[in-house]
């Protein structure tokens, strides 16, 4: 990054935090972190992860320059049409090229330009530390764990910690990113418990007034496939005797289908495999899959079906619908997302009604998707997805599954599911 570029991005850093009045980045913890990368995504519709927030802070080393799509995602955040616009809006050049003074004024001009931008950062960085009380706890010998109840699903989950030092007001206990998911607890209290209604890996936080002290990871296993119609807050698992499992597919039975093609639009099936077992990494591997969403009236009209596969750093959501709703798709691969009112998703529009084969390879930091055989989209990414902890298949409509297969990065199969 040239000199410049790494000015414009101090200048733009420090709108933010002036923006966010959060207090000093120094003092920030993973959660300013996500939840300004939520709000990023909720005032753009970009999705710029908290990882990739904290690296451009400063906060996790890394090597690599910001992606034109991250500039533009800050820019945007701030107001402006992109990137180029916020540096055209804040060049200081335009003031010399149109100010008539003598050279001495210029230099003056210019070594405003050089000061002020250092003079302000103090000045916020004060008015922070005057305007916002900032607690920092110390939390390098504090205690936080869980103790699975039982397998499967639902799974209670007991905490153990202790924040009877600790000088706060309130204090929680949060499952995951999803702040309405707390646990009230008291500072004489050294365990708390919590209930999962759903498999997947979690980041759970011991929070003290807003303060993330400690952060623990939750695994949430099943036991082997298992289906959910998805409602809140508590989803509905479906019996065995309505899961099907055999025949060369997997999908609910039309008996149990028929019980619930009357139920809102907010109604998803889902089908989920989430296992220690796996050994895969996220920059290391090949999911084949071949799905199908037969059931499209009445609000199941576009056939919304998402692949999703849960690694413990990032998540992939791959989408499919009908051509005529593509407009309406989200694709997620880790870092990078694409939102089908601003970017062209037709490719991932289909006769979904029939099998649908799907391949999605990973390595060397890009993604590469295949559906049908035919390359749909290749995107690179930076942070690091970490291992593969499950995958969901999710169908607004009578969805159905024909094979799953996963390779490593050798190519050797390591889950080969034809539910024969």
């Amino acid at each position: 990054m040239s000199v410049d570029e790494a000015h414009f991005l101090e200048l733009c850093k420090t709108q933010i935090e002036n923006k966010l009045q959060w207090g000093p980045v120094a003092h920030w913890h993973n959660e300013e972190f996500e939840d300004l990368s939520a709000d990023i995504l909720d005032k753009t519709g970009i999705s710029l992860s908290h990882t990739t927030l904290k690296r451009l802070w400063g906060r996790v080393k890394y090597d690599h320059l910001p992606t034109t799509t991250t500039l533009n995602a800050l820019a945007s955040y701030l107001g402006y049409e992109n990137w180029r616009g916020f540096k055209q809006s804040s060049d200081p050049k335009k003031s010399r090229r149109t100010d008539p003074a003598s050279k001495a004024k210029k230099r003056t001009v210019r070594l405003r330009w050089i000061v002020l931008p250092a003079l302000a950062s103090v000045l916020v960085i004060w008015l922070f530390v005057t305007t916002r009380e900032v607690t920092v706890y110390d939390n390098s010998s504090m205690e936080f764990s869980g103790k699975y109840v039982s397998k499967g699903l639902p799974n209670t989950v007991i905490f153990s910690f202790d924040v009877s030092k600790i000088d706060g007001k309130e204090f929680f206990i949060q499952q995951s990113w999803d702040k309405t998911k707390r646990v009230s607890i008291s500072p004489d209290q050294q365990n708390a418990s919590t209930t999962y209604y759903l498999p997947g890996y979690f980041d759970a936080k011991l929070i003290a007034d807003e303060v993330v002290l400690k952060e623990t990871g939750i695994f949430i296993e099943t036991e082997g496939w298992m289906a959910t119609v998805n409602r809140e807050p508590v989803p509905e698992y479906v019996l065995e005797k309505d899961f099907i499992r055999t025949g060369g597919t997997m999908k609910l039975s039309d008996d149990k289908f028929e019980t619930l093609s009357g139920l809102p639009d907010t109604f998803i099936q889902g089908f989920h495999y989430y296992s220690r077992s796996f050994d895969i990494g996220g920059d290391a591997f090949t999911l084949e899959a071949s799905v199908k969403n037969g059931f499209q009236s009445g609000t199941a009209m576009c056939g919304f079906t998402n692949i999703i596969m849960q690694f413990t750093d990032g998540v992939i959501i791959l989408p499919l619908s009908i051509p005529g709703c593509v407009g309406e798709l989200s694709l997620l691969l880790f870092d990078q997302y694409f939102d089908g009112k601003k970017e062209d998703l037709s490719a991932f529009g289909c006769e979904i009604s029939g099998w649908q084969k799907v391949k999605l390879k990973s390595g060397d930091k890009k993604v590469v998707i295949h559906i049908n055989d035919r390359l749909v989209r290749e995107v690179t990414f930076h942070d690091d997805p970490g291992k593969l902890a499950g995958m969901r298949f999710n169908f607004l409509g009578a969805g159905e599954v024909d094979y799953v297969r996963l390779l490593d990065d050798a190519g050797s199969l390591v889950f080969n599911e034809n539910f024969d």
